[in-house]
């Protein structure tokens, strides 16, 4: 089979699985830029046998715009991020196993031989890059020109039996020029002209357990995981924005009808006092299979995230209740 072919297939497998901006990293782009790669990485995912990887763009709504809910028992509430409020890691998780499977039903090959990457040790951003998916912005998030940062990203591993030949060039076109929308946006002031301070980004902490820097505490709010101020401000994001409801190819995906249930949880908001007061067991249990549940977020740091957030509202909590 001529390398067109096999190109166009892994394509087709993309676009029906519902992967529709999706690129490739070739056999030789891979060993070129090794550098890129932590050892263990580049061994678990047997690198040095891949005939290439597809790197893939799941889009979300930045902004879902969704209000707490109304009970004041359970109140003050905590606000998930866009990206983690559904499992979207999972969404894209299952429509690159689908992606493979078709290639593997194909190719007459192990299913077993494919290695799937989602929020992985694997280099993402970088190599989303290579795939000539976008460029990094200031903001140190993959811009791609269809979805700008409102995506997660993933990749399949091909084995070596399905080689692809061509890939699209890196984007090399700045898309951040003079625009400082996300610097702007920031709450906590971790994005410069000059880049991105990880230090200062509330996202970073929101994982750490530990005391918070005075100035990231007096501007967290009721944020639990996930900072979408950048993402929303981002001219590409906001296109997405203006356009919600259309159709559209590049518009938010996944649509409810293919969220599935357990996709949906932990949902936009979790309750404070219920964070404060649960053990850590019970905290783990309840966000098991979200994007919440990753062995690297410390429930501790939620905890303290959910502490500022009652402190913050207990004036204005308590003369709502009394006023119950």
């Amino acid at each position: 089979m001529s390398s067109t072919n096999i190109d166009s297939i892994v394509h087709e497998a993309c676009n029906a699985a519902g992967l529709p901006v999706h690129g490739f990293v070739t056999k030789n782009t891979i060993a070129a830029n090794f550098y890129l790669f932590s050892q263990k990485a580049y061994t678990a995912y047997r690198l040095s046998e891949a005939g290439g990887i597809v790197m893939a763009l799941l889009p979300y709504n930045p902004d879902p715009d969704l209000e707490p809910p109304s009970s004041l028992e359970q109140g003050p509430y905590m606000k998930v991020g866009a990206f983690a409020a559904y499992n979207h890691y999972a969404v894209l998780l299952r429509l690159l196993k689908n992606t493979a499977e078709k290639l593997a039903a194909v190719f007459s090959v192990s299913k077993k031989s494919f290695a799937l990457a989602v929020n992985s040790r694997l280099p993402e951003k970088p190599l989303a890059v290579l795939a000539g998916l976008g460029r990094i912005g200031r903001s140190s998030l993959l811009i791609n020109r269809h979805y700008g940062p409102a995506c997660v990203i993933g990749a399949i591993v091909l084995p070596g039996q399905i080689e692809i030949q061509n890939m699209e060039k890196p984007d090399t076109k700045d898309y951040c020029k003079d625009c400082m929308r996300c610097v702007n946006a920031c709450p906590s002031h971790a994005i410069e002209k000059g880049g991105f301070v990880k230090e200062k980004c509330l996202q970073f902490w929101a994982s750490i357990a530990g005391n918070l820097p005075k100035e990231l505490k007096n501007v967290w709010g009721n944020m639990l995981y996930g900072c979408d101020e950048c993402t929303k401000a981002c001219p590409f994001s906001s296109r997405l924005l203006k356009n919600r409801g259309g159709p559209s190819l590049f518009g938010f995906a996944p649509p409810a009808a293919i969220l599935e249930e357990k996709e949906k949880r932990p949902g936009r908001w979790i309750s404070a006092p219920w964070l404060v007061t649960a053990s850590e067991e019970a905290i783990k249990l309840a966000l098991k299979k979200t994007a919440l549940g990753m062995s690297w977020i410390s429930v501790q740091a939620m905890k303290r995230s959910a502490l500022i957030c009652t402190e913050l509202h207990s004036g204005q909590f308590d003369r709502k209740t009394r006023k119950a």
